[in-house]
């Protein structure tokens, strides 16, 4: 995120982001203090979000609990092959990862989801046309007031 986002624009407040890290020597101490800024300084203003290609979340995959708040979560084979893009061999993607949960996701008060490219054509469809159930975590989304989703072409679902 600080790569490919935040140092690409020198104005966002560093103090005013705040991101999970994965890389923490002590997994289950990291969901704690994310958790503890979450409620210390929350709520979130925007919450920016990625969907996969079976409709996760934040590294949420189906059949999460839609009252998790941020916890260590097992990546799905689909989900390791999907980060694999991001290094060297595939052996080197993590197989864990320090999620926020649903339930702390869905108190932001906005939520940004982008989804490009015509593998995310699917779960936007679902997203947009299943009914609310934790074996599609993006449905909660339908739950929310506030939610702007960006799609490119190739992405959009569509239109009858």
């Amino acid at each position: 995120m600080n790569q490919i986002l935040f140092n690409q624009y020198p104005y966002f407040n560093r103090q005013n982001i705040h991101i999970p890290n994965g890389d923490a020597s002590n997994l289950d101490e990291e969901v704690k203090r994310y958790n503890q800024i979450i409620e210390s300084e929350g709520p979130i203003d925007v919450q920016l979000l990625g969907i996969g290609e079976n409709g996760h979340i934040g590294f949420n995959e189906p059949g999460t609990d839609f009252g998790s708040e941020t916890h260590v979560v097992d990546l799905t084979e689909s989900t390791i092959k999907a980060n694999s893009r991001y290094f060297n061999h595939e052996s080197e993607v993590p197989k864990q990862a320090v999620s926020m949960g649903l339930q702390s996701i869905i108190k932001a008060e906005r939520i940004i989801l982008l989804a490009f490219g015509e593998k995310k054509r699917e779960a936007i469809k679902n997203l947009l046309n299943q009914p609310i159930s934790e074996d599609i975590p993006s449905t909660i989304l339908k739950t929310h007031v506030n939610v702007e989703i960006y799609v490119d072409d190739a992405t959009a679902p569509d239109v009858d």
